[in-house]
């Protein structure tokens, strides 16, 4: 597949989009944020609590949420994570972040990304 999977993503997101659309008829992007914040703490209580299985389940909501917004607003969450991903991998240096075990990238030459 030449494109690495991006229509069939996209598809699954137009998929996910017209099922949500209907389940959810008066959501709206700050609904589907706020949506969207519910979930990561859903994942974040299974990681402190019920094992793989519902982390799994809650990572997939989180997913679920983000392709919802995407259709939403129209563009395609394959192609802005993959956009993303490759500014990501040219960023050089991090910053630690008070010994919580994750850091903040900066591109070169900047420091406030």
């Amino acid at each position: 597949m030449t494109d690495g999977g991006l229509s069939s993503f996209d598809a699954f997101q137009q998929q996910v989009g017209a099922w949500s659309g209907e389940i959810f008829p008066r959501a709206y992007p700050d609904s589907i944020t706020a949506h969207l914040g519910q979930a990561v703490a859903d994942l974040a209580d299974a990681l402190h609590g019920n094992g793989d299985a519902r982390v799994e389940e809650e990572a997939a909501d989180c997913l679920l949420v983000l392709l919802h917004l995407a259709h939403t607003l129209d563009f395609s969450l394959a192609e802005a994570t993959r956009r993303k991903f490759g500014r990501n991998q040219r960023r050089t240096g991090e910053t630690a972040d008070s010994g919580r075990g994750s850091w903040k990238h900066r591109e070169e030459g900047r420091e406030d990304d």
